[in-house]
């Protein structure tokens, strides 16, 4: 993915060059919608972080655990990976809770599970409805749908690809019929 992401540009000009004449602009509409979504799409992977970072970082500090700034930010940094993310990042804040009393532990663990459920049904489907302009109702059957047609990648490319097919089906149906037209 690193080298892809690397070379992209050199990778879209040969795609360019070897398209015939009369798809070339077809193309180059298609490669900016898929960038376009794809970029709104983290951005929005990474607002979402940043909330639950932040109300990490809030819920540590209420439950008087030591490092709440950091293991909030590791809680928010962690939940960037899809599904299992949270988890891993819940686990250092239970740790650290942990070393002050079981209790505390167990409340660190609730409290965690109860952000990534309002994540989980509030604010990642929100911010992905504003950012991609996919329906929370749909992005989360394509999760569902996703996960068990492809497991794991299927749950990671589910989301932006029906962004993606999303964005294509009204160029194709809706704004590309405007654009002929009006010619």
């Amino acid at each position: 993915g690193f080298y892809i992401l690397k070379d992209l540009d050199l990778i879209v000009k040969a795609m360019v060059k070897v398209t015939p004449p009369r798809y070339k602009i077809r193309l180059v509409k298609v490669l900016n919608i898929i960038n376009n979504v794809l970029g709104q799409y983290v951005r929005g992977q990474l607002l979402a972080s940043l909330i639950v970072g932040i109300l990490s970082t809030i819920t540590l500090l209420a439950l008087r655990i030591e490092f709440a700034f950091l293991l909030g930010f590791i809680a928010g940094a962690f939940n960037i990976i899809p599904f299992i993310g949270p988890y891993l990042g819940a686990i250092p804040a239970a740790l650290a809770a942990l070393f002050v009393s079981p209790l505390k532990a167990l409340l660190v663990i609730i409290a965690f599970i109860i952000i990534q459920q309002i994540d989980s049904y509030l604010i990642w489907p929100n911010i992905m409805k504003r950012q991609i302009g996919v329906h929370p109702g749909v992005a989360i059957f394509s999760l569902i749908a996703g996960g068990a047609l492809f497991g794991w990648f299927g749950l990671i490319l589910a989301v932006p690809t029906v962004a993606i097919i999303q964005e294509l089906l009204k160029y194709y149906l809706v704004d590309r019929k405007k654009l002929i037209s009006s010619r």
